[in-house]
């Protein structure tokens, strides 16, 4: 079942986001439909460094619909495992702004700048200081 974020609090508002934690993943395919297709909607150039890091040894912590911002974010669970070339396509976020999903326990985010939808590399190093 999708963990629910954010939930607006007048009546007519929807949901803000949603959130898959440790899917199911076959080496294709998400075993829940709803985080499937997300999957689908993910962008391309995406979904190649998130399968490039999979097969490097990385592992898929969480998807994430934002339904407000209508984009797709996909966490993985360690730092970057491959070789990404930045293009003008993508930006990587190194330092955390509003916005760009690069939170305290996050190492970097890339974004795909004609959608708007991320990839976020988990720092498991991070040590919470509360």
């Amino acid at each position: 079942m999708a963990d629910e974020y954010f939930r607006g609090k007048g009546r007519s508002e929807k949901k803000y986001s949603e959130q898959f934690s440790s899917p199911t993943w076959d080496g294709e395919r998400f075993g829940n439909p709803k985080a499937q297709t997300w999957w689908e909607e993910y962008p391309n150039n995406l979904r190649t460094i998130v399968l490039a890091e999979l097969e490097a040894g990385n592992s898929i912590w969480a998807i994430l619909k934002n339904h407000n911002r209508n984009i797709v974010l996909v966490s993985l669970s360690k730092i970057h495992q491959t070789k990404i070339l930045e293009s003008t396509d993508i930006i990587w976020h190194k330092i955390g702004k509003y916005g760009n999903y690069l939170y305290d326990g996050t190492s970097s985010t890339i974004e795909d700048i004609d959608t708007g939808c991320f990839i976020a590399f988990d720092d498991p190093e991070y040590e919470k200081d509360w």
